[in-house]
C-alpha cells in the first residue's frame, strides 16, 4: 500500500474515532491505527505531521499549476475517501 493511503487511511480513522462514542466501535479504530502506526514505523502525532506535510505539498503543487485534479491524480490514493 502506498504511503499516502496509510497516512490518509490513519487520517480517516482519527476522525471516525473523534466521533465514536463506545467502546465497541473505539477499540477496533484504536487497534487499526496502531497498525497503521507500525506498519509506518511512527507515532500518532508523527503521522499527523507527515499527513498535514503531504496536503501542504499538495496545495503548493496545484497552485503552482492551477490544476488540483490533475495534481492529485497523480498519487496513488483514493481521492473519494477523504
Amino acid at each position: 500500500m502506498h504511503i499516502t493511503n496509510l497516512l490518509s487511511r490513519h487520517s480517516l480513522l482519527s476522525c471516525a474515532l473523534k466521533r465514536s462514542p463506545s467502546p465497541e466501535t473505539t477499540s477496533p479504530l484504536l487497534a487499526e491505527m496502531a497498525s497503521l502506526e507500525s506498519t509506518l514505523g511512527m507515532n500518532g502525532h508523527e503521522v499527523a505531521l507527515a499527513w498535514e506535510r503531504w496536503l501542504d505539498e499538495i496545495a503548493a503543487k496545484a497552485r503552482e499549476n492551477g490544476r488540483v485534479a490533475q495534481v492529485l491524480a497523480g498519487h496513488e490514493w483514493d481521492i473519494g475517501a477523504l
